[in-house]
């Protein structure tokens, strides 16, 4: 059975887990965070398979450069929605305080 895929139109053509909406960048992210264990990826994302997360490790094995970049642009893209967020709060504070 095949594990990983790319479907046209899912995820920006990255790789997934075969037959669902869930990256492999991002199976790989949870593993790298929680240092090593497939335990902590499995209770991060309980709906994917041990013999799930095992293949979207290997597929990141295989194709490290292409998901740490996915992780990069992943985590850029969580700072700038961070910071418009703190921009846009401050303003409406800025607001609630002038009247």
């Amino acid at each position: 059975m095949r594990y990983v895929e790319r479907r046209r139109g899912v995820c920006g053509g990255a790789a997934v887990v075969a037959g669902s909406r869930t990256p492999v960048w991002m199976l790989t992210e949870a593993y790298l965070r929680g240092r090593g264990s497939v335990n902590a990826v499995g209770r991060a994302f309980p709906q994917r398979s041990r013999a799930e997360i095992l293949a979207a490790l290997l597929y990141f094995e295989e194709h490290r450069r292409e998901i740490l970049a996915q992780i990069r642009a992943a985590t850029q893209e969580r700072r700038r929605a961070a910071a418009t967020t703190a921009r846009w709060l401050r303003g409406r504070r800025a607001a609630s305080r002038a009247g």
